[in-house]
């Protein structure tokens, strides 16, 4: 069952929780001003409509995306500074021609935390040399296996037609794995 699909009804208040709403599994949030938000069930979806889980979601990729990201080499012992590696351009500076790497580890992160993956596709040209990185949306992609046992990714563009790729084709960042 997807993270999306799994019913996460409980009820939250600031104050003592009552049978009824335990019974009914509904869930309410409060303030000191009276009722936020009340409904029978929350899902990654409707839950984003709250300024509280935006906030907190944005708080937590943007800072993890805040992190540094170097590649280090180790010669004779000694790591150094890898910015002749042809990851060092993608991961440090910018992934593709129009995201920064703050933009696009900061998206993979908010999807990795909203949908328990985050994936980006991974773009080689004709020498087999990967030359860009592009976020997909979580929300979008399927996973499965061949009958050799391999992964395959299916992503539902918003055309709904669907794009198969293989496993070294996505950067694939797993939360609860």
């Amino acid at each position: 069952m997807s993270r999306k699909n799994r019913n996460r009804n409980t009820s939250v208040k600031n104050t003592a929780v009552n049978s009824n709403q335990i019974q009914h599994r509904n869930i309410t949030f409060t303030s000191p001003f009276g009722n936020v938000f009340s409904q029978n069930h929350i899902d990654t979806d409707n839950a984003n409509s709250l300024s509280t889980v935006f906030v907190c979601e944005k708080i937590i990729s943007e800072s993890i995306a805040m992190l540094p990201l170097i590649l280090y080499k180790n010669e004779n012992g000694q790591r150094t500074v890898y910015k002749d590696h042809p990851l060092y351009k993608l991961l440090y500076i910018s992934p593709n021609k129009d995201m920064t790497s703050f933009d696009l580890r900061s998206t993979m992160i908010l999807h990795a935390l909203r949908y328990g993956n985050g994936f980006a596709q991974k773009v080689f040209n004709e020498l087999g040399e990967l030359v860009a990185i592009y976020p997909l949306h979580a929300s979008r992609m399927g996973i499965s296996r061949d009958s050799e046992g391999n992964l395959i990714y299916t992503y539902t563009r918003t055309d709904n037609t669907k794009r198969i790729f293989l496993a070294d084709e996505i950067w694939h960042i797993k939360i609860n794995s």
